[in-house]
């Protein structure tokens, strides 16, 4: 007999390097607009492996989301960017969750105006 309780997750998070680029490279904070990240995984994992609903760049959840290549595209809408400063050299990150419950995070420097 086969038992239907699922086990609870592991103490521990994998999480996943991932390299990201962020476009434009200077983010206007009065935009209406939207910022790119192009996200690019190690392998074994895949940009299909992400779910998209638990993307966020800087705390802005993805509104739009692709993948071209090997590369996810991530779409945040900059209004709702959060935490973020002016400055010539500023981290802006990006992440969320795999399908094997895995996590992953990346950054990228950008220009920051008003």
């Amino acid at each position: 007999m086969v038992s239907e309780v699922t086990p609870p997750p592991p103490p521990f998070r994998v999480i996943v390097p991932a390299t990201v680029k962020i476009d434009p490279e200077v983010v206007n904070l009065r935009s209406r607009g939207v910022s790119s990240a192009f996200v690019e995984l190690p392998e074994p994992y895949a940009p299909a492996d992400v779910d998209v609903s638990t993307v966020v760049c800087q705390g802005a959840p993805a509104v739009n989301a692709l993948v071209v290549a090997k590369k996810l595209i991530v779409k945040c809408d900059v209004q709702q960017l959060e935490d973020v400063r002016l400055g010539q050299r500023v981290e802006l990150w990006v992440g969320g969750q795999l399908s094997d419950g895995s996590v992953f995070f990346g950054s990228h420097f950008v220009r920051v105006i008003r």
